[in-house]
């Protein structure tokens, strides 16, 4: 059925496009609705369930689908900035200008979702991007193949002896009216239909990544690319190539920056043609001087820089301020490059998503698993990338005949050739790092790796995504390759003559085209929604929903529920519409984490709901307090983590303005419902299935609060120093108070009543000429000195600031002063310890899978898994050396830890921090050499956490040798002196008063 729609389709195309009474642009229409067709075929079984499902795996395409409802909720419903988001991730929220937060999509999806529904609009525009990637295509296969196309005078084209004769088609200008040949149209055609409907692209689609199958754009601006880089180009191509660019930025940012690495390529190609013609004394294009031409190129090149710089405006700045804050966080997490590649071998075989051999694929990758000789050829995610036997015999017969047609050459340099440098250069990209073939990883290195040290390209830490690029580079190739072919078809005394033989071929081709490339049918998703959220959008008074299990992702790790309940959970907020505190995006700094991470019974939660078969460590750590929950034991089998949990459940709720609590009784253990139901201050209210809906029990605004920021991890948002759990106090130095690094601090306070307050700030500055204002709510105080001496500041907030929802007070320094000049340093120097501020934290794979080092506020680890240890000096306070060591994953990565402790004297100090986990490999030589050192034995101990600071046996005799911390289930952290993180601070704060002023 699908052949014979196709066949027939192209049929009336062609008719269409030969009759000389027909309008000229006709064939723009049947291609635009050809590929309309083949995407409702193509994407089955979407057009049976368009209104309820969505293509995909349950992983992105919940939050993909979100992305749609977040731009209107916050430019109509809300009229907020819609990077700044305190929908997710609250109350701390998150910036998504580093999320694919698809923009253009979400702006384009809200009539649809008014008219229809948020479903329905995605899946129309996934069709549509569909329908405009290959019509993008066609269009630059037509730009490719027209130097094959002649001008015949206007008064000669109803007098053409047979349709399918290579008449002329089109005039060198852009507006005549002429006809095209249909070999010249079929051969476009069929790039387009290379182009749109690629296994790469089809394959993302199947995963429910809808940001990387929105590459609808790209092919618009490689087609005005080309044409800027004509020597007659007009104003108006660069400025097309420049918009094309933006919406291929607000569609998906990333393949922007591939746009703009084959603009440098296109640039460089079109730079040296016409250096060359010019020192060859030679005219470029229709007689025009080389010099003028370069002239005319670099205009072009800015005028799509300047263009695209001031497009990209509201992304700068919604990033630079971030990236400036918290440094570079494109790579934060390290990324999956070394994963993310196309493997050589799936250049020559169909994917897994093939109906006919994917099963064959399947079984040569053993399913994507690790075998037995250690390699693991991945075909699951997109890695397995391929262009099919007849597009490939197609692009390579095209280059031949593009590098040897006159006709292609005619005009200066041929444009096939720089279409194979770009062709190669994008395939030699998706390879990643290194070379892959079945797997196997060898030691050939690949150009990747230059794109990894540039700043906003090493963004991209997927490789086999410049696919795309391979694909729009091969696509005219394909088109010249295909118009040969079709031409002799139809040529004199080949037995061709007939319009339906020649469909028929054309139609073959297709069809072959398609079958190659063929995944069907596509996983499709459940968008549907628990009817309890609704009842939360008619009840919600405008607080936060905790949706249990939580979970928190980026494009480099999963912290909470590893489960896609969690990207369930953000869809669903489509439907209530309130804050809720887990969340995707793709990066992040790592606060973002930490704070749910490390708060009072936010964290311990997210122990609990791990606490099952596939986490059988933490299930044992836990296995007291399981026990006591079964039996209804409230002393909770005298578990610390749980018993504490227990204890912050009502101030927890409270402080964060939770009106609801959902769980999902299918994703977590028996005992994490029974602990919700015991401890949290919450009322039953309905049940659907496995969920269970829940009230918080509510309370009344408090009248005054006092907070310690260094004991009250729930106000702490961005800007605060470490709290270490184990502190080591200098000189006698214990003073009270967090260090504020940032001249902008943010402090979150719990609901408060609407009344007038006070507001007090006990502080004192780390330098002179400080001052201290506050941004409450956006309600901004007047300016106050801040001495180096304490003070208690006094501001005055009106009624209505305050409300009742978490708040937020911004702490407004005038400036921050290096840490070695403050005075805070000098107490560090002396006699009994190391004239430097240490802080070493370390966390387990669950618990925030890091492991910093801070010498003076600078991160001296090389922050890896297993051990990353450093040494400073313990006279200097200077920096020595560090290394990690793989204790996990590398046999002999305990024998180098041995010698790298060998170097430790009694001058140094050692610094300890475990990433992830460092059991597996840890050898009984290097836990010998940790244990004379006074440190734990982490062997058996899967995914601890272990901070420690070793002082040096001569540096004072009045220390303790070992500082160490150990968890089996959190993070674990120690300190010398003040816990900076970053090398400037703006003052220290004890305490912030906030009370009611009764009028």
């Amino acid at each position: 059925m699908a052949a014979g729609i196709l066949v027939k389709t192209w049929w009336r195309w062609y008719i269409s496009c030969m009759s000389p009474r027909r309008s000229p642009f006709q064939h723009h229409l049947i291609a635009l609705l050809s590929y309309g067709v083949l995407g409702l075929i193509l994407t089955y079984p979407l057009v049976t369930r368009f209104f309820t499902h969505v293509p995909g795996d349950g992983i992105d395409d919940p939050a993909l689908a979100w992305n749609l409802w977040w731009i209107k909720h916050s430019l109509v419903d809300q009229q907020i900035n819609p990077f700044q988001s305190q929908w997710m991730f609250f109350p701390v929220g998150i910036n998504l200008a580093f999320y694919t937060l698809t923009i253009l999509n979400g702006l384009l999806s809200v009539p649809l979702q008014t008219s229809l529904s948020v479903t329905a609009g995605s899946n129309l525009l996934l069709l549509s991007s569909l329908v405009l990637s290959g019509y993008g295509a066609y269009l630059l296969a037509l730009e490719t193949l027209r130097p094959k196309v002649q001008p015949v005078p206007e008064a000669d084209n109803e007098n053409l002896s047979h349709p399918l004769q290579e008449q002329v088609a089109r005039q060198p200008d852009r507006g005549s009216s002429a006809h095209l040949p249909a070999t010249v149209l079929i051969a476009a055609f069929l790039a387009g239909l290379f182009f749109a409907f690629s296994s790469s692209k089809m394959f993302y689609i199947s995963l429910g990544q809808f940001n990387i199958a929105s590459s609808q754009w790209i092919p618009f601006a490689v087609l005005y690319v080309i044409r800027s880089g004509r020597p007659r180009s007009t104003w108006r191509d660069p400025l097309l190539a420049a918009l094309f660019l933006l919406f291929q930025a607000y569609a998906e940012l990333i393949f922007a920056t591939f746009i703009v690495i084959f603009i440098a390529l296109f640039a460089a190609y079109r730079l040296l043609e016409y250096l060359m013609a010019k020192r060859k004394g030679r005219m470029v294009g229709q007689n025009i001087d080389p010099s003028q031409a370069v002239k005319l190129l670099i205009r072009n090149l800015v005028i799509i820089a300047v263009v695209f710089l001031i497009g990209l405006i509201p992304f700068l700045a919604n990033m630079l301020p971030d990236m400036m804050a918290e440094g570079d966080i494109f790579v934060e997490g390290g990324g999956f490059a070394d994963i993310y590649s196309a493997d050589m071998a799936g250049y020559a075989l169909p994917t897994q998503l093939h109906p006919v051999f994917g099963n064959v694929i399947r079984r040569l990758a053993n399913d994507s698993q690790m075998q037995a000789d250690g390699r693991q050829w991945q075909v699951n995610k997109g890695q397995h990338l391929t262009l099919g036997y007849l597009g490939l015999l197609f692009v390579l017969f095209g280059l031949w005949r593009g590098l040897r047609d006159p006709d292609y050459r005619r005009s200066g340099w041929p444009m096939a050739a720089f279409w194979g440098l770009s062709t190669l250069s994008f395939f030699l990209l998706t390879l990643g790092p290194f070379l892959r073939i079945t797997g196997y990883v060898t030691p050939l290195p690949g150009p990747f790796q230059i794109l990894e040290l540039l700043p906003f390209f090493k963004g991209n830490r997927y490789p086999s995504r410049y696919s795309v690029m391979v694909l729009v580079s091969a696509s005219p190739l394909l088109a010249i390759g295909a118009h040969w072919l079709l031409t002799r078809l139809s040529g004199a005394g080949r037995g061709f003559h007939s319009q339906r033989r020649l469909v028929l071929v054309a139609s073959l081709l297709a069809l072959l085209l398609v079958f190659e490339n063929l995944s069907t049918p596509l996983p499709m998703t459940d968008l549907s929604v628990p009817s309890i959220y609704g009842k939360i959008a008619a009840g919600s008074q405008g607080g936060s929903v905790l949706d249990l299990p939580a979970g928190w992702r980026n494009g480099s790790n999963v912290f909470g529920k590893q489960d896609v309940i969690i990207m369930r959970e953000q869809w669903w907020q489509t439907e209530h519409g309130q804050p809720i505190l887990g969340g995707n995006t793709s990066r992040n700094p790592e606060h973002k984490f930490r704070y749910f991470l490390e708060a009072p019974l936010i964290g311990p939660l997210t122990v609990l709901a791990n606490a099952d078969e596939e986490h059988p460590h933490i299930r044992k750590q836990l296995e007291n307090g399981l026990k006591a929950l079964q039996e209804g034991d409230s002393s909770l089998g005298g578990n610390a983590l749980l018993l504490q949990a227990a204890s912050d459940a009502a101030g927890t709720l409270e402080f964060l303005g939770s009106d609801y609590v959902v769980v999902h009784e299918d994703h977590v253990p028996a005992e994490f419902t029974t602990f919700v139901e015991s401890y949290l201050p919450i009322t039953e209210l309905d049940r659907e299935g496995p969920h269970r809906l829940y009230q918080v029990q509510p309370t009344e605004p408090l009248p005054a609060i006092t907070l310690a920021p260094a004991e009250t991890p729930l106000s702490r948002a961005e800007g605060w120093s470490g709290v270490p759990q184990l502190a080591v106090a200098p000189g006698g130095l214990a003073e009270q108070g967090l260090w504020a690094h940032r001249s902008a601090t943010r402090l979150l306070l719990p609901p408060l009543s609407e009344k007038d307050h006070q507001l007090v700030v006990r502080a004192r500055s780390a330098g002179s000429g400080q001052t201290l204002s506050l941004s409450v709510n956006g309600f901004d105080t007047d300016t106050r000195d801040l001495h180096s001496n304490w003070q208690e500041l006094r501001f005055s907030i009106p009624a209505g600031v305050l409300g009742q929802k978490t708040n937020e007070v911004v702490l407004n320094f005038g400036k921050t002063f290096p840490i070695a000049e403050t005075d805070a340093f000098e107490t560090l120097a002396v006699d009994d310890g190391p004239p430097a501020a240490l802080l070493v934290e370390s966390a387990g794979l669950e618990a925030g899978n890091y492991a910093h080092i801070w010498l003076n506020g600078k991160d001296i680890s090389p922050n890896q898994r297993g051990y990353n240890l450093a040494m400073v000096d313990g006279k200097t306070g200077q920096f020595k050396s560090a290394a990690s060591f793989d204790t996990h994953g590398d046999p002999q990565a305990s024998d180098r830890l041995v010698d790298f402790l060998d170097q430790f004297d009694d001058g140094s100090i050692l610094l300890v921090a475990v990433k992830d986990t460092a059991a597996d490999q840890l050898s009984e030589r290097a836990v010998e050499a940790l244990t004379e050192l006074g440190l734990s034995d982490l062997g058996g101990k899967l995914r601890w956490s272990q901070a420690a600071i070793v002082i040096g046996e001569g540096l004072s005799p009045h220390l303790t040798r070992t500082f160490e911390r150990v968890d089996g289930l959190q993070s674990t952290s120690v300190g010398w002196g003040p816990g900076w993180r970053e090398p400037n601070v703006a003052a220290i704060v004890d305490w912030i008063e906030i009370s009611a002023i009764e009028r």
